[in-house]
């Protein structure tokens, strides 16, 4: 899978030796992407990574997520290691995603989604119908729940959260300190490859 942007509605594929297609310009991706599987920090540094950009600055719409989730699941994925990490805040309960996630889990994919910064038990939040994704909310370093973190029915394992430390845009080597639920997210869904890793070792 090549990387991909699709905001505005559309799928644009990064030609290799373009270096300028899915430039991460805000740093949110480029910061979950080290803690997946950065060389340095990362929680599975063997994993391959593939961007797909869906957002352009600081908000973007569900529709770019929806063109990106049809144009993966059209792919020819080994699906059985393919993760798909998604910490997006969505407004409302978007019932569209539910059936893109319902999709990709037809289909052998898992997904693992942040669960949100909110504070909340995230009833009225369309992550807590993506019953199909591993949802993930932030602890501290005592291994505490995060103040900020959404809990409850829309969360189904925590993480490493609080004061964490990836991959920045900067330069190659920048790194940065952030904290939430994205940043759990990024480690769940690590973990989760290293454990399709061994599974697919063991046969």
């Amino acid at each position: 899978v090549p990387k991909l942007e699709t905001f505005g509605g559309e799928v644009k594929v990064c030609a290799s030796n373009v270096q300028d297609c899915a430039v991460d310009k805000h740093g949110h991706g480029t910061f979950v992407a080290g803690i997946v599987g950065g060389q340095t920090v990362g929680v599975a540094p063997q994993a391959t990574l593939h961007a797909v950009k869906v957002i352009d600055g600081e908000t973007g719409t569900a529709k770019s997520l929806h063109v990106a989730f049809d144009w993966l699941l059209s792919q020819n994925l080994l699906s059985a290691s393919t993760i798909f990490s998604l910490s997006v805040s969505l407004n409302g309960t978007c019932s569209s995603m539910w059936n893109a996630h319902l999709e990709a889990h037809k289909r052998g994919v898992t997904m693992v989604v942040a669960a949100g910064n909110r504070g909340i038990v995230g009833t009225n939040t369309w992550i807590v119908h993506a019953s199909y994704a591993i949802r993930v909310g932030a602890t501290d370093k005592s291994d505490a729940k995060w103040d900020d973190s959404n809990f409850g029915v829309s969360v189904d394992i925590f993480a490493p959260g609080v004061d964490i430390t990836s991959a920045w845009i900067e330069k190659d080597d920048s790194t940065k300190k952030e904290s939430g639920t994205s940043a759990a997210c990024a480690h769940v869904a690590g973990a989760v490859a290293l454990l399709l890793s061994e599974a697919k070792s063991r046969g």
